[in-house]
């Protein structure tokens, strides 16, 4: 296992993105434990995106709730109501 760092970081994400598809749980459970913010942020992005296409209305559900994303990704993913 690769220590913390922003190697870890990129290869997780990288990961991720190969993923994300096929598991998207575990995906964000990976992205979760990113420690650059930033990446992390756009990590979460790309994951609740594809879970968007898939199935929609739970993972709006899970956007809302999920703690570890800003409000402006949420935005991003949702629209304006992101947040309320």
């Amino acid at each position: 296992s690769l220590e913390s760092g922003e190697l870890r970081d990129r290869v997780t994400s990288s990961y991720i993105s190969e993923i994300r598809g096929q598991d998207i749980p575990g995906a964000l459970e990976m992205a979760e434990t990113i420690n650059d913010p930033f990446r992390r942020d756009d990590t979460l992005q790309y994951v609740f995106a594809a879970w968007l296409e898939k199935d929609p209305s739970v993972a709006r559900q899970a956007i809302e709730q999920n703690d570890q994303i800003s409000e402006t990704a949420k935005w991003r993913l949702l629209g304006e109501g992101a947040g309320r």
